[in-house]
C-alpha cells in the first residue's frame, strides 16, 4: 500500500506487501508422511493453528521545508508528528495497526515506520496531523484524511493514497474594497489566516505586503504590475484561491471635469468612473476624495472653505480648488471653483 507524501499532494506513504506470517516450506515428504528430519506428530497431538495472514505496511513522511523558499503541500508547515492508525470497518483499531510518526529536529526530513496488519477487507487508514511531537489521543488535529474500502491480501501489493485537509482551513469571504488601483491598502476578509507564516499574492508574481494581520482580515498593499484576477493565500504551507476576482484599477475618470461659479453653499456632485487592466468597465469604482489645497479647520474643529462628503463637494467660502480622486498610483482630477 502506497501513500504518498510528495508537495502540492497528499502527504503519507507506505508498501503493504503479503506473506508475512504465512511463509510456505518446500520440504519433501519423508517417510510416513514426514518431513525429512521433522519427527511425526504424537498421536494424540492437536493439530497446529495457522498462523493469521498479515500485511505490512511500510510508511514514509516527507516533511515539508520551512522557511521563505516553503511549497505549499498537504501537510501543514507547523506539523510535528502524524498518527497512523488501521481500523476495521467497525473502526475497531487492528492489533499493530498504529505509528506516531515525529518530524526530525535535524537531518532528513523523512520518517518511516512499519505495520504488521491481518489481513481483510472493508479497512480504513486514518491520517492525523498534529502541532505537538506526543499528542495524546483528546489532542485536536490540525489536518486529518482517511482512506475506506481498503483490502489488505496476502502475496500481492495494494496501493493507497491517504489526502490530509486543513481541520480548520483559510477562506476567503471578501475585499473591501472590492477594486483599487496598484499600491493602495485592501483588506481581506474570511477566517483563519493565522494558522502559521502568511502570505498573499495578486494575479502578479510579486508577493503582496501585509501591513496588519488578523485571523479574519488582512490589511495588504496591492502590488505593482498586478491585473484583475483571483487572489491567492497561503497560511500554514496551505493555499487557496478566492472565488470572487479582485478588480485592479487602471484608470479613473472625474465628472464633471471643470466647474465654476458655484454659489457658496451649493453642493456640486460628481461622477467617478473607473477601468480595470483589462479595459473593462468598473461600475462602482473605489478611491479617496480629497481637495487641493485642503480645507481649513477653524479653533473649534469646523471646516470652512469646502466640505467633501463621498463624491459631494460643498463651498462655503469662495476660492478655487482640484478635486482629487485617487486609488494607490491611480487618480483623476477636476476642477472647481465658487464665487
Amino acid at each position: 500500500m502506497k501513500l504518498a507524501s510528495w508537495p502540492a499532494r497528499a502527504a503519507i506513504a507506505g508498501l503493504l506487501a503479503g506473506c508475512v506470517g504465512s511463509l510456505q516450506t518446500n520440504l519433501a515428504a519423508g517417510p510416513g508422511g514426514a518431513a525429512p528430519g521433522v519427527a511425526p506428530p504424537a498421536e494424540n497431538a492437536s493439530p497446529p493453528q495457522a498462523a493469521m495472514p498479515t500485511g505490512r505496511i511500510a510508511i514514509a513522511v516527507v516533511w515539508p521545508v520551512r522557511g521563505p523558499d516553503y511549497r505549499a503541500q498537504v501537510i501543514p508547515e507547523s506539523a510535528n508528528s502524524i498518527r497512523i492508525r488501521v481500523m476495521d470497518k467497525t473502526d475497531t483499531l487492528l492489533p499493530g495497526g498504529e505509528a506516531l510518526l515525529r518530524r526530525p529536529t535535524g537531518g532528513s526530513l523523512v520518517s518511516t515506520a512499519s505495520l504488521d496488519v491481518a489481513a481483510g477487507k472493508d479497512l480504513k487508514v486514518e491520517a492525523k496531523a498534529f502541532k505537538l511531537q506526543s499528542p495524546s489521543d483528546s489532542t485536536v488535529p490540525i489536518a486529518l484524511g482517511v482512506k475506506t474500502g481498503v483490502t489488505v491480501t496476502t502475496s500481492s501489493l495494494t496501493s493507497v493514497t491517504v489526502r490530509l485537509d486543513p481541520a480548520n482551513p483559510p477562506a476567503i469571504s471578501d475585499f473591501s474594497p472590492p477594486n483599487a488601483g496598484p499600491g493602495a491598502i485592501v483588506r481581506i476578509l474570511g477566517a483563519n489566516f493565522l494558522l502559521g507564516s502568511v502570505s498573499v499574492r495578486f494575479t502578479s508574481e510579486a508577493t503582496a505586503t501585509i501591513s496588519v494581520a488578523g485571523d479574519t482580515a488582512l490589511s495588504v498593499e496591492v502590488p505593482t504590475g498586478s491585473v484583475t484576477g483571483f487572489v491567492s493565500l497561503t497560511t500554514d504551507g496551505i493555499s487557496l484561491t478566492s472565488t470572487a476576482a479582485f478588480v485592479v484599477l487602471k484608470t479613473l475618470t472625474l465628472s464633471p471635469a471643470a466647474t465654476s461659479g458655484v454659489a457658496t453653499g451649493s453642493a456640486v456632485t460628481f461622477t467617478l468612473a473607473g477601468k480595470d487592466t483589462s479595459d473593462a468597465t468598473v461600475t462602482g469604482a473605489s478611491a479617496a476624495i480629497t481637495l487641493e489645497p485642503a480645507p481649513l479647520a477653524g479653533e473649534d474643529g469646523t471646516e470652512f472653505n469646502a466640505s467633501v462628503v463621498g463624491l459631494r463637494v460643498t463651498p462655503t467660502s469662495t476660492g478655487s480648488w482640484i478635486v482629487k480622486a485617487k486609488s494607490g498610483s491611480v487618480e483623476s482630477t477636476a476642477s472647481l471653483s465658487a464665487r
